[in-house]
């Protein structure tokens, strides 16, 4: 099965909902500042994504509070000031964990890579997971047996983590 997915960053949610009829998405991912309420408005389910700002410690209370029942999943990335997205810098998944022990299907992003998957897989047992700078030879330039090892990694945390249920 293809899942169709494209991700915008602080576009117009016009420009958003064009773009979904045009693709024919399936989902979409709002990576910028369009706020939880634009969830309802992209005509097709979407993750949203909550910058999680490096060494902070934010109350999940409060990142509850801020959802909207729209969402169909949070992606969870690390923020450095100033930058949002690939970072190379990781996040305290007990935030992810959390979420997702309440019930709201999580993704984990913010430094990931083939050395750390399994870790973030085994200690969240996440919806999904994310990874772009973390599997890459040189900024933009992906690296292939990176992408092989971090796929075959999280879906062999992913097996061990299922066993038993």
């Amino acid at each position: 099965m293809i899942f169709l997915l494209v991700v915008f960053q602080n576009k117009p949610l016009e420009k958003v909902r064009e773009i979904v009829q045009q693709v024919n998405l399936d989902c979409v991912q709002l990576h910028g500042d369009e706020g939880m309420e634009a969830c309802s408005n992209c005509d097709v389910p979407a993750i949203r994504v909550v910058h999680v700002e490096s060494g902070s410690n934010p109350n999940v209370d409060n990142i509850i509070s801020s959802l909207t029942n729209d969402p169909v999943a949070i992606l969870f990335d690390t923020s450095v000031k100033g930058t949002q997205g690939g970072t190379g810098v990781t996040f305290d998944w007990n935030l992810a964990k959390s979420i997702q022990n309440k019930g709201l299907p999580v993704i984990v992003a913010g430094g990931l890579k083939p050395e750390n998957v399994a870790d973030a897989v085994s200690s969240v047992n996440p919806w999904g997971v994310d990874v772009s700078s973390g599997v890459e030879k040189s900024p933009g330039l992906k690296d292939h047996e990176k992408v092989r090892s971090f796929v075959r990694n999280a879906k062999i945390a992913a097996e061990q983590t299922s066993k038993g249920f």
